[in-house]
């Protein structure tokens, strides 16, 4: 029987790198004894904690950002 596996909310980050040879993203991959997407290739992240909403902000979202991430329903 397979155990039913629910995602969580998570972060993730996506980082590139420009070089003369082209662009490298990097990648980690998942332990293959993880029940959700064993060993598959993933952006670094981890799970939300709730003390990631308090966290200082360095520099408010340039507009034309902030736009693009904000939906209006």
């Amino acid at each position: 029987m397979t155990k039913r596996v629910v995602p969580r909310d998570a972060a993730a980050l996506v980082i590139t790198r420009a070089s003369p040879q082209g662009i490298s993203v990097l990648l980690g991959q998942r332990h293959g004894g993880h029940a959700f997407m064993p060993n598959k290739f993933v952006f670094p992240g981890g799970r939300v904690d709730p003390g990631d909403a308090r966290a200082p902000h360095l520099a408010g979202l340039r507009p034309d950002v902030l736009a693009k991430l904000v939906r209006e329903g």
